[in-house]
């Protein structure tokens, strides 16, 4: 199962269902949009690729839009891999 956010419904609305999923090592590819300014929540950037580690789940990548061959690579490791993946992916703001 792969999983797409971004950083306002990571951070605010679905961190206790992330966490939960962390902890338990659930079966899914996390792909985050990352734009570095977290407008719509104020919560200010989190370190998910940290705290991802931290809780030793098999696979753990950032990657960033300007670089798509290394993003599909990325995203071919994540498939080959069981248990929790984490592709924190890094775009300019939109807004």
């Amino acid at each position: 199962m792969i999983v797409w956010v971004g950083v306002g419904s990571r951070n605010k609305i679905g961190f206790a269902q992330l966490a939960a999923a962390l902890e338990r090592n659930d079966d899914i590819i996390l792909v985050s949009c990352e734009n570095e300014a977290s407008l719509e929540t104020k919560l200010g950037c989190w370190n998910l690729a940290g705290i991802s580690s931290a809780n030793r789940i098999p696979f753990v990548a950032t990657a960033t839009i300007s670089q798509p061959d290394d993003l599909k690579a990325k995203f071919r490791s994540a498939k080959a891999i069981k248990g929790f993946r984490l592709i924190n992916i890094f775009s300019p703001c939109p807004v």
